[in-house]
């Protein structure tokens, strides 16, 4: 590698480590002392579980949040969820890959989709926009 495309990586790599962070902003993280508080609510809830060190999950992260962004009405909430901060809930929802996705209402589940293809996401929550 030259000197150019070494920092052509860097540069890229830095992009994205801060759009990283940028997209966290936009879904609440749920934790353990959280849970209790967030399943209450009346609204749907799509539970995103992700890991930081899974690659698929970080393809998916911009897409939810455009998808999240495009959301015409309150009904449904995004909530991400770190599986590796988060065994209890993860062993409760039987997630055993990621990224995950589970639509919650009134503590039930509706439906549930996995993998890095935001479709299966975006039809799983439409009947409820």
């Amino acid at each position: 590698m030259n000197l150019i495309q070494v920092r052509t990586v860097l540069v890229w790599m830095i992009i994205s480590l801060k759009n990283y962070h940028y997209l966290d902003s936009y879904m609440e993280s749920i934790t353990p002392e959280t849970i209790s508080k967030i399943i209450n609510q009346p609204e749907y809830l799509l539970f995103y579980f992700t890991a930081k060190w899974c690659g698929p999950c970080q393809k998916i992260k911009p897409m939810v949040v455009k998808l999240q962004e495009g959301l015409q009405t309150n009904n449904i909430k995004f909530y991400v969820i770190d599986i590796d901060d988060n065994d209890e809930l993860c062993e409760k929802c039987n997630v055993s890959s990621v990224p995950t996705f589970i639509l919650f209402k009134d503590k039930k589940e509706v439906g549930q989709c996995k993998g890095a293809d935001i479709i299966p996401v975006a039809n799983l929550i439409k009947p409820y926009c």
